[in-house]
Formats: C-alpha cells, structure tokens, sequence
C-alpha cells in the first residue's frame, strides 16, 4: 500500500477494507487492533500523540479519521493526478502564496484577506467547496513539496487584513474559514499556532509555529 504522509503509514493489502475493519473496534480492542491486526502496524504521527496530550487512544481515533478522509476524498493522488481547472483563477480573484522560511524553519504563507473579489469568483462558478480543495491543495503541497523531509513540518501563516472589516465576514468568506479550520483542526494537527500581530502599512493575523 502506498504511504500516507511522509514515512507515516498503516499497512494493509487494501486501504479501504483496513480502514473499515479497524473502525469496527472501540476502546481496548481498537487499541489491539491499531498495533495487532492482520491488517499490519498502525504507525501514529507524533504530533496527533502531541495535539491529544499524550492519550495514544484519541490520538489513534483521530488518525484513523484523517486516513478514512484522506481515502474518501481522494487526497494522496490529488497533486500529481488532479486537474485543478480553478487553480489560476483562484489564485488571481483569492491572493496567497508561499515565500521563504522563518526562523525555525517554518515555511511562510501569506493570504491577503482583503484582496478576495467573491463576485467574481461566484462568477466564475467557483464554490466554497472549491476554494477548499484549492486550500487542501495548497496544504498537500507545503507538507508533501516543499517539506517532503519533514514530519513535524510547520507553517507561519500571514493574513493580510488590511481593508477589511468585521462586516466583510459573511456569507461565503465566512463559510470557507469555518470549513477550512474545521479541516486543519481535524486533519493537519501541530502544524501552526495563533497569535495577532501588528505592522506599519496594516494589521495582520499570524499563525506561527511554537
């Protein structure tokens, strides 16, 4: 079976039928069965064991849940088979961008929040379920690109708010955050912290790695 994640994997003849025989079990038995199944050895990211405070049984719960997401939505194959036909017109109606590290490493991205032209990405057709994939897209490649040799990869994340006011989040803006922190809160654990911040020219939202 293909890897999931860097060197992160659970061995099994078929992915599918792992996922769904392990997801009968609870409790002891799941914990049996993550390390003892015909299917192979569950191997647990350190930072799903580090977001669940060292509880090995939430932190294998929720590893299962991001293996059955990543299999259902067809994640692992999505940068080198999916035709992305939104790509370019999302990245110019929906500023963002990778740009260099910061001290630790981390890789910096930046998302200008006040430079979103919605109308004309609804215009276009493009969904908020669209703009998601383009988000998990983006996210696959950080981790998988351009941290490939990292699992314990983190990210700085810039949001440019300048010209933006509380009443701009609504409607679709606020449906694609919602969706979108639900998805790295669930999926891509320890991989950035939140603060504000502040800089001449305008203010900024910076989530940075610990």
């Amino acid at each position: 079976m293909e890897g999931i994640m860097g060197n992160t994997q659970i061995i099994s003849g078929d992915e599918g039928e792992g996922i769904q025989d392990l997801a009968r079990f609870k409790g002891k038995r799941l914990e049996k069965a993550l390390y003892k199944s015909r299917f192979g050895v569950l191997k647990i990211p350190q930072r799903y064991i580090t977001g669940c405070m060292d509880d090995r049984r939430e932190a294998s719960r929720r590893w299962l849940a991001t293996i059955a997401w990543r299999k259902q939505s067809s994640i692992a194959p999505m940068l080198s088979t999916e035709p992305c036909p939104n790509f370019v017109s999302i990245k110019r109606h929906y500023p963002h961008y990778y740009a260099g590290r910061g001290r630790s490493g981390a890789t910096v991205y930046y998302e200008g929040c006040g430079g979103i032209d919605v109308p004309t990405l609804t215009g276009l057709g493009i969904t908020v379920s669209d703009l998601c994939r383009h988000y998990v897209y983006m996210t696959e490649f950080c981790f998988r690109v351009l941290n490939s040799d990292r699992e314990d990869a983190r990210t700085i994340t810039v949001f440019d708010v300048e010209g933006v006011g509380v009443g701009d989040v609504k409607g679709v803006v606020l449906e694609f955050i919602k969706e979108t922190t639900a998805i790295m809160q669930a999926h891509y654990p320890e991989r950035s912290q939140v603060r504000g911040d502040g800089r001449e020219g305008g203010p900024k939202v910076k989530l940075e790695s610990g």
